[in-house]
Order: structure tokens, then C-alpha cells, then sequence
């Protein structure tokens, strides 16, 4: 592959929000999808949507860009009725019937829910640094196409940003979401940013 060819892959970042047609008024290398980067380099891995690359006084940067539909990705989880971990749903509904549990049943539910929240807020951490991480690997793997070698890219710096279709009313969710990515990929990636796009 030439470095003329990565053309091909370069496009204005569509968000592809179904209730959200804002546009980002930035050219990105497509990675995802059937018509990405990591398609024709026949890699099967999870990944960002776009990526690009900029030089400044801080180094070789590359900048991940995921957009997502958090809002409705919680929402599906929140209603999902099963986790891998536990379900204690089905237990909370026959203990309903006993008129002595009332004081437990309480105890139950919010234990459950707590649970729950947790889950979801683990399952959409670990997706993001999946996607993220994955992204690198394959971000090298076409750098060696280009024969860059080792010390070379210990220099190049990522930094993550998710643009989310829909913005979320829980400013304390999307700090923790940032700051346990962050703790995550310390070192790996210098920097994460949690943008809302706004119509």
C-alpha cells in the first residue's frame, strides 16, 4: 500500500446519528466498517470510527475519534433483564407475594440495582478501551506497512475522543466514564475527550 493510497480511506467524519444529522467539519481516515482501513488490511478487530494524524511541538499525534449513541446504549442495557453475572429479578418476584418481606425486598431491589448500574457502567468502559487499544494495534500494523520502524513509533501519542449523538444529563457518569478510561490506558493514551454533538 502507498501513502497515496490512504486517500482512498479519507473522508468528512459522518456521525451517522439517527436522530442527530450534525456533521464534524473535520477530514478523518476511515477505520470502521466495510469500506475502513482495517477491512482492506483484512484485520478482524474492534475499533474507533476515524482516525488522523497531526505533528506539533508535543510530538506525532494521532487522534482516535469514536462517536456513539450512549444515551440509547445505557437505555438498552438499563432494559435488558439478564446480566452473565446474577439475576435476581425473578427472585424479587416471588419474595412480592410474601407480605413479611417487605423491609428486605427493599434491600433486594436497590441491591439489585445497584448491581446492575455497575454492570453497565463496566460493560460500556471496557468498550471503549476495547475499541480503543484495538484501534492501536491496528494504527501499527499500518505503520510497519510503511516501514516505520520501532524507536519511531514509541514516539507517536494518541489521544482519544468520543463524540456522543445524544447528550447525556449525568455530568458525574461521563466524568467517572473519562477518568476510568483514562486510569485504564495511562500511558498509552496522553489524553480523552467526551464531546456531546449538539443539533
Amino acid at each position: 500500500m502507498s501513502k497515496k493510497y490512504l486517500f482512498n480511506f479519507l473522508e468528512t467524519i459522518n456521525t451517522e446519528c439517527k436522530n442527530n444529522s450534525k456533521t464534524i467539519s473535520k477530514k478523518a481516515l476511515k477505520l470502521d466498517d466495510e469500506r475502513g482501513l482495517k477491512t482492506y488490511l483484512k484485520i478482524n478487530l474492534s475499533s474507533c470510527d476515524y482516525f488522523y494524524s497531526k505533528k506539533n511541538n508535543e510530538g506525532q499525534l494521532i487522534y482516535l475519534i469514536e462517536i456513539t449513541d450512549l444515551k440509547r446504549q445505557i437505555d438498552n442495557l438499563k432494559n435488558k433483564r439478564k446480566f452473565e453475572f446474577i439475576d435476581l429479578e425473578n427472585e424479587l418476584e416471588k419474595l412480592k407475594t410474601s407480605n413479611d418481606c417487605e423491609e428486605i425486598l427493599k434491600t433486594l431491589e436497590n441491591f439489585s440495582k445497584n448491581i446492575k448500574i455497575k454492570e453497565i457502567k463496566r460493560l460500556v468502559r471496557e468498550e471503549f478501551r476495547k475499541k480503543t487499544m484495538e484501534s492501536i494495534v491496528i494504527i501499527f500494523n499500518l505503520l510497519r506497512i510503511f516501514e516505520i520502524n520501532l524507536e519511531k513509533l514509541k514516539q507517536f501519542k494518541f489521544k482519544l475522543t468520543i463524540y456522543l449523538c445524544e447528550p447525556l444529563n449525568e455530568p458525574i457518569l461521563i466524568d467517572n466514564l473519562k477518568n476510568e478510561l483514562k486510569s485504564d490506558m495511562k500511558g498509552i493514551v496522553e489524553d480523552i475527550k467526551i464531546v456531546p454533538l449538539t443539533r
